[in-house]
């Protein structure tokens, strides 16, 4: 065996020994201590008392330990309001639990902390809480950064994208009806005017699917209306020749528009 695995000891290079000689232990059967009076077999020079399993029965615990186990366990329990969305939780008492979801502590961390040294630093003169000044300069220099191919490029490579549950949906229903004719290039491998599609035709035709999530390409998010987000999206890729078909995530529950659409714009 390689070292590392068991303390070097002078037992086990006897055991070693003997097992390389062909030195056969005899066995013999012993009653488990446990209490259950049942029997197993080892080596007459096995230190084993117990059925693998039963060391802890019939235990005696001290009172202390019994009492720790006990209110562990049966700690009394309270309902709480997430302050965010202000949906009820359930938590134990003295608990840290305060939000239902991560989604919603990242929001409300990022809603109510103090940027009063990022402002400083970007140049706002008042300090706030993401007020519009703040939000209106802090786009305009994620846009610049992501304007460079280089970086770009480097963030997909670092976050790892791979597809997610609606774009494998997607992606399955392109196979079927167009078999290695689209290819899945969320993780950035290709960029369009400064745009990631999520799908691009390696077919011969300058054709691309995006997929929009729900939430994250919704008017809250963008700033902009769903019209006005789709048409911006399709004139960024039109510049460079690539006609694009944009498919809504609540879409992909009906099949049958789905497929319609993504036939449609095949032939067109």
């Amino acid at each position: 065996m390689p070292k590392g695995i068991y303390k070097r000891t002078a037992y086990h290079r006897r055991r070693i020994k003997e097992g390389h000689h062909g030195v056969k232990i005899s066995l013999e059967s012993r009653v488990c201590e446990c209490g259950c009076e049942k029997t197993f077999e080892c080596r007459i020079d096995s230190k084993q008392r117990f059925i693998l399993g039963h060391y802890n029965r019939n235990r005696y615990w001290p009172k202390e330990m019994r009492d720790r186990i006990r209110n562990t366990l049966q700690k009394p329990r309270e309902i709480r309001n997430c302050p965010e969305c202000g949906k009820e939780i359930d938590c134990r008492v003295g608990g840290k639990g305060k939000f239902c979801s991560h989604s919603c502590s990242a929001k409300y961390t990022w809603r109510t902390k103090d940027n009063t040294e990022r402002c400083k630093k970007i140049g706002i003169a008042n300090s706030c809480k993401k007020s519009d000044e703040y939000k209106k300069i802090h786009k305009e220099r994620q846009l610049r950064m992501w304007r460079d191919p280089e970086y770009a490029r480097n963030q997909h490579k670092a976050i790892h994208a791979i597809p997610n549950k609606p774009e494998t949906i997607l992606l399955e229903l392109l196979q079927n009806l167009f078999p290695d004719e689209y290819k899945y290039v969320g993780d950035g491998s290709i960029l369009i005017g400064f745009k990631n599609p999520d799908f691009v035709n390696i077919n011969g035709q300058k054709k691309v699917i995006e997929l929009f999530g729900d939430y994250w390409h919704s008017e809250g998010v963008t700033g902009v209306s769903e019209e006005q987000h789709v048409q911006e999206r399709k004139d960024t890729f039109r510049k460079y020749g690539y006609q694009t078909l944009v498919i809504w995530e609540h879409e992909l529950e009906n099949t049958d528009l789905t497929k319609q659409k993504v036939l449609e714009f095949n032939k067109a």
